[in-house]
Parts: structure tokens; sequence; C-alpha cells
């Protein structure tokens, strides 16, 4: 992988100078979706705003705030959250925590994943309540990949609210821990995301979500 320096990026009404980027092949992931893939923007492209994040609607919002957090403007979103969660982050990476088997996990939210992960180091009773139906293929964002399991999670709840049958894989996530320098027991990617309209506020350090209805447990 090798890092490179952007002079100038632009998207919708925002500019960009100076920005570090990693450069990496994308090919593999432009052959499954069938679509030219420029790059990935993360996180700390967009941190300083509230995001607001609708996959339903496939729109993604993002509002102006000031040092406290607040929006500058008073523009009706439409957005009306259930559930707050009050959210860690380092290195632009967040985590949120859930509970499968009556057990707290701390899971990496990670938007660019096309589906939930669970370690495979984790206790037998979260384990336990997997249904594995079959083994399949991960792949990163670089040409990595490796074999793991694939099923459904049975016991997975946020705050009040339970959220069966979400896909999972069953992966070690070990070096992912020692990468972040925190246990993680799970990873919530596009499966957990398409449950309802998320809201993300890192300088509130805040995550709150409005459940799609039809999604009740």
């Amino acid at each position: 992988m090798e890092q490179i320096m952007i002079d100038k990026i632009e998207f919708a009404n925002l500019t960009y100078k100076k920005i570090r980027a990693d450069m990496i092949n994308l090919g593999h992931i432009e052959n499954r979706k069938g679509i030219k893939i420029l790059g990935l923007f993360g996180f700390n492209m967009i941190r300083d705003f509230e995001i607001i994040l609708d996959t339903r609607g496939n729109q993604l919002k993002l509002y102006r705030i000031d040092k406290a957090g607040n929006r500058i403007t008073a523009v009706p979103s439409g957005f009306k959250p259930e559930y707050y969660q009050p959210i860690k982050s380092s290195s632009n990476i967040l985590f949120l925590q859930g509970k499968i088997g009556g057990k707290i996990l701390n899971f990496c939210f990670d938007t660019a994943a096309e589906t939930n992960v669970i370690n495979s180091y984790s206790n037998k009773s979260i384990l336990n309540t997997l249904t594995i139906t079959r083994r399949s293929v991960l792949h990163g964002a670089g040409s990595s990949r490796s074999d793991v399991l694939f099923g459904r999670m049975n016991d997975f709840s946020m705050g009040n609210r339970q959220i069966n049958g979400m896909e999972t894989i069953v992966s070690c996530l070990d070096a992912l821990s020692e990468a972040y320098g925190t246990k993680i027991d799970g990873m919530l990617g596009f499966n957990f995301i398409e449950q309802g309209t998320v809201c993300i506020n890192f300088v509130k350090k805040q995550f709150s979500i409005q459940f799609t209805k039809g999604n009740e447990k």
C-alpha cells in the first residue's frame, strides 16, 4: 500500500485540499459490483459534520455544526431518533455497544462492510446464538481474502430493540483488536445500517438511530 497526497478533491459543495490517501487496487470490488470505483472516503473526511445515513432512501446528509456539535442552520431533516448511545472513537474508527446472549459486546462500526462480523474467539454462549449456514470468502479493501463461516445473528439487541436474522460472518478479529488498541468482539456493517436511519455526531460523541418500520422484533 502506498500513501499519496491529493492536492484538491471536491464533491457536492465541499472542497478538500492537501488530503493524504492510501493508494490500493480496488479492481476486485469493481469486478464484483460492475461499477467503476475511483476511491473510498472515510469518517475523517466528514467527522466535522453531523452525519445522517439513510440506506433505504439512498441518501447521505451532512449538516454543518459548531464547536458544541449543534447544527449551525436549523434545517428540518425528518430524523426522529428512537435510540441514543455515546460513542468511542479512535483514529476515525467508531465503536458501539450491542448485546448478544445477554452479554454487552464492543463492536467496530464500519459503513464499508457488506455484512456483520463476530469474533471467532467469542464466548461459546455468544457463538451458540448464531445459525451457521455455509462457508464463504471474505474480501478486504485490498486484494486479501480468507475463508470464513457465514450465518445469521439470532439474539442481537441494541437498547430495547431486538434485531433478529442479520447476516454475519465468523472470523478472527484479534489482529484488528491489536491494531486499534481495544478488544473488538464484532463489526457492524451494512446489515445493521439498513435497519434504519443512522445519525453520527463525533463532536457530541453520540450515535442515534431511527429504526425502519417493519423491522420491529
